[in-house]
């Protein structure tokens, strides 16, 4: 515990743009004002006076005495896989990747935007990475790790009402639906993986709709963000490095192009970052619904990428039109999806 504690503490205070005027600053690690809560004011960034609360533990305690550790982190978690641990109380998704030492959480907000406390980007992402801290909406359809949806009244509107179906064999089951048009609905289907996410969704709307889907975004701490595109069997890639880490994006079925796009003042750690998108115009199908499949990767930067890491699935079929496909993987493994 005492590990932790220490490392989520120096996260923030050794960052240089942690302190404004000797004073921490609103929003994350400089201010950010997309993670200022509506009830927040200056005198909120005091609660952190909460994580020096370990001090009045006794001296003798094990959060002292106890010699430091990697915990699981040290033997348990092997390179080459990603070890997942569902809480079903909350209907949480924990997932821990050892090849990048990030951990990731899913779960299933519903709180519509008129919520003041938790209808924007603090809690409706499709996941959140600790590599990756979270990226706000563009009003241009800029996303990450999230849908937005062209509403009737020509904005991107992010998905924010989801519910939890149910996590078997592997695959964590959601459906959502877009807050001011019921007739927009998915049913979301994710996958983790050593290097990152497989997502196999379904479009069950009734009318077509514009959309767009976001990886997780990279911000600018260099000055140059690299961007690499490859093609894998057939299937585009588009790779973006900022020297820290390097995100891969790449289209199974469904989509119709892939964009790497340049955004300001949407991330918390830099004004400038990248981000990688797919964008569609989904429309309701006559027999099974059309399946959205990517693959959503990434590496610690300047690691190779071999072609099996960034298309691990050899295809993707239909065995029971009613419920969900099959997922054959090139290592010979293959997944039944059962959204139903």
């Amino acid at each position: 515990m005492r590990r932790i504690a220490s490392g989520a503490l120096l996260q923030f205070l050794e960052n240089p743009d942690f302190l404004q005027d000797n004073v921490p600053t609103l929003g994350f690690y400089g201010a950010f004002e997309p993670a200022v809560q509506p009830y927040s004011c200056r005198g909120s960034v005091f609660w952190m006076g909460k994580a020096f609360l370990g001090l009045l533990v006794p001296a003798d305690s094990p959060f002292w005495t106890a010699t430091e550790n990697e915990g699981p982190w040290g033997k348990e978690l092997t390179k080459g896989t990603a070890r997942s641990k569902f809480e079903s109380g909350p209907n949480m998704l924990i997932t821990d990747y050892p090849n990048s030492g990030a951990a990731e959480i899913r779960t299933t907000p519903h709180q519509r935007s008129t919520d003041p406390y938790r209808g924007d980007e603090n809690y409706n992402r499709l996941s959140y990475n600790s590599a990756f801290p979270w990226q706000a909406d563009g009003p241009d359809g800029e996303v990450a790790m999230n849908y937005v949806f062209k509403n009737k009244d020509n904005k991107w509107e992010p998905l924010r009402l989801y519910t939890f179906n149910k996590y078997e064999d592997g695959v964590y089951y959601r459906t959502a639906e877009l807050e001011t048009n019921p007739n927009i609905k998915l049913r979301l289907a994710d996958l983790p993986l050593p290097n990152g996410i497989l997502r196999i969704d379904q479009n069950v709307s009734t009318e077509p709709v514009a959309a767009r889907l976001g990886h997780y975004a990279l911000p600018n701490l260099t000055g140059t963000i690299k961007r690499t595109t490859r093609k894998v069997k057939g299937h585009p890639v588009q790779l973006i490095d900022n020297g820290t880490h390097q995100l891969a994006l790449v289209t199974l079925s469904g989509w119709d192009k892939v964009e790497t796009l340049d955004t300001k003042g949407l991330n918390p750690v830099k004004p400038e970052s990248t981000i990688l998108n797919v964008a569609a115009t989904m429309v309701p199908a006559p027999t099974k619904p059309t399946v959205y499949a990517t693959l959503m990767l990434w590496k610690k930067s300047g690691e190779p990428w071999k072609n099996e890491e960034l298309l691990p699935v050899k295809k993707i079929t239909y065995s029971d039109p009613g419920n969900g496909p099959v997922v054959l993987f090139t290592d010979g493994t293959r997944k039944q999806l059962k959204f139903n």
